[in-house]
């Protein structure tokens, strides 16, 4: 969903090499800026969350408008399949 949610607002880069070290690299954001991804994070977890019926900013919602906005982009673009998107399509 990187169209609708911000993921840099609740993660953290760590550098694979350093990933040993990622408690220590959370360590270090402060209190203040821990709390305010940690927010985020709450915030944004109902996005991921699939029900069995629709709701309104659910999974399945965002996936209906995901489909939607590139329904909208194919139809405005000179790629009308999605096979002529692919490699080799």
């Amino acid at each position: 969903f990187e169209n609708r949610i911000d993921y840099s607002s609740f993660t953290v880069k760590v550098l694979e090499a350093k990933a040993e070290n990622t408690a220590d690299h959370v360590r270090q954001l402060g209190s203040r800026r821990y709390a305010h991804k940690e927010k985020a994070l709450i915030e944004s977890a109902k996005h991921f969350v699939w029900h069995d019926e629709w709701r309104e900013g659910d999974a399945f919602d965002f996936f209906l408008k995901e489909l939607h906005f590139k329904l909208r982009f194919m139809r405005n673009s000179p790629y009308r399949f999605w096979s002529a998107l692919l490699p080799g399509g």
